[in-house]
């Protein structure tokens, strides 16, 4: 029984990938979930998210923030929640766009375009 409680308390539960489009000031943000998983034992929801260009440019941070929040409704509740936004082609694990998070308290969209630097977006960094 006591096996069965640590494994249970490390458990991290994933959720499936989907895709969507919102619209955030007259423009579409087409994003979907890469990957999301929610580790019990911390509290804690990690959640990795594809957003496309918008008309030929970078999202920007009202744009994160409104998908972000979109995401978050239909997540479990954490105490932590890391969310990292990719651009398309963008590895995972190597330095995101941007990100949002809450350590519970709320940091707000932190947009890192030097992380573009060695990307095929460089150009678009203004």
């Amino acid at each position: 029984m006591i096996f069965k409680t640590i494994l249970v308390s490390f458990l991290l539960l994933s959720f499936s990938v989907s895709a969507d489009t919102i619209k955030v000031s007259n423009s579409d943000v087409n994003y979907k979930i890469r990957d999301s998983k929610y580790n019990r034992a911390l509290n804690k929801l990690n959640i990795e998210i594809e957003v496309s260009l918008i008309n030929g440019r970078l999202p920007n941070k009202s744009e994160l923030q409104a998908v972000s929040d979109v995401i978050l409704k239909k997540q479990p509740k954490a105490k932590m929640t890391w969310v990292e936004f990719y651009l398309p082609k963008m590895e995972s694990g190597h330095g995101a766009y941007a990100t949002n998070h809450s350590t519970p308290k709320p940091e707000g969209v932190n947009i890192m375009e030097f992380m573009l630097l060695n990307t095929p977006y460089k150009s678009l960094i203004k």
